[in-house]
């Protein structure tokens, strides 16, 4: 590598095929450099033809030997991000490659290296969507099960037309989400790209959103206290920040105790939009709750009732945040004391 390394340095040898041609000359004038140093400082007036002969053919050889050994080590770095990439595929790990060599082997050190964590960065994505498409959509077709089995129970209720168009409301939301999600998932390059989005206006926006949980609501008794001015609006994509709200909707839902309150406040902070969740539920105690925000994080708890938990909601939550440009942070006055999480969302 420090053949290529010092060729490098060259101006003039700025180019790969350069560098070939250098190690080239230098093999071709060797063995006439040589024949002419051993003519100069020759002591006899005269040499036999085949001394001549072999001395040529020496000094050839040493030319050729010396023309393989430079192209061998201008080969080294081609070699070196072969075997990178290869341990790539094999582990997943980043090629380590030097990035800071102008020509063309160089350039492909370093797209090699690019390509790579960009490559990590699609399949982390990809995994993400996916994960949201096996959780957070979990949410609104356990409210129509949950809907049709009151269904069930009491088919001559007056109520039965009403749970009908819940349900059908319910349904058309998950479609309308599962299309949204899989459209992001077949866009090209979306590691890269902003959400699409347009103006809602929030008051409206988290009643949708609240429409879902009726029934959990009921069922814990829970009191929703809302301070959220009529006007206020945020610019968001609809569909997955409406994920956002649900699956922090859910949480403090889940982790409330019967006859709690639960407290949503918005404001418009001038460059931003500030929205907080706040329950009285179970709380926790942590020196730091970034840990919460962790993909399967081992803080994970049941609900009050015993409703299970992944540690996949708030994982997705921050990541659909961060496509917003926005910021997500929780915190807690301790365990039993309730907890807070409050969204920062650019106007």
């Amino acid at each position: 590598m420090w053949v290529y390394n010092f060729l490098s340095k060259s101006n003039f040898l700025n180019k790969y095929v350069h560098k070939i041609i250098f190690a080239s000359l230098i093999g071709v004038v060797t063995p006439l450099t040589g024949i002419s140093i051993y003519l100069i400082f020759l002591r006899h007036s005269h040499i036999a033809v085949v001394d001549t002969f072999f001395l040529i053919l020496g000094f050839t050889l040493v030319g050729i030997i010396i023309i393989v050994w430079l192209l061998n080590q201008l080969t080294f770095p081609i070699d070196m991000a072969q075997k990178e990439l290869t341990r790539y595929n094999q582990t997943d790990e980043i090629p380590d490659l030097p990035t800071h060599y102008p020509d063309e082997v160089g350039l492909i050190m370093r797209d090699i290296k690019k390509t790579a964590k960009s490559t990590n960065r699609l399949i982390t994505e990809k995994n993400d969507f996916t994960a949201m498409l096996s959780h957070d959509l979990r949410s609104p077709m356990i409210s129509i099960i949950g809907l049709l089995k009151l269904i069930k129970s009491q088919p001559e209720s007056v109520q039965a037309r009403y749970y009908c168009d819940k349900a059908e409301e319910f349904g058309y939301h998950q479609l309308k989400l599962m299309e949204s999600i899989l459209s992001l998932l077949n866009e090209e390059n979306q590691s890269h790209k902003s959400p699409k989005k347009v103006i809602v206006n929030l008051s409206k926006f988290l009643a949708e959103s609240l429409a879902q949980f009726e029934l959990s609501l009921k069922n814990k008794q829970l009191a929703i206290n809302q301070n959220i001015p009529p006007q206020l609006e945020v610019k968001v994509e609809p569909y997955s920040f409406s994920q956002v709200i649900t699956n922090l909707l859910h949480n403090a839902i889940k982790f409330s105790k019967k006859g709690d309150q639960i407290y949503l406040n918005a404001s418009n902070g001038g460059d931003s939009v500030k929205i907080s969740i706040e329950d009285e539920g179970i709380g926790f105690c942590l020196d730091n709750p970034a840990v919460l925000f962790e993909r399967f994080t081992p803080e994970r708890k049941r609900g009050t009732q015993g409703e299970p938990t992944n540690g996949l909601g708030l994982y997705l939550t921050k990541k659909i945040i961060e496509k917003h440009e926005g910021t997500i942070s929780a915190e807690s006055a301790g365990n039993n004391k309730g907890a807070t999480f409050r969204i920062m969302i650019p106007s």
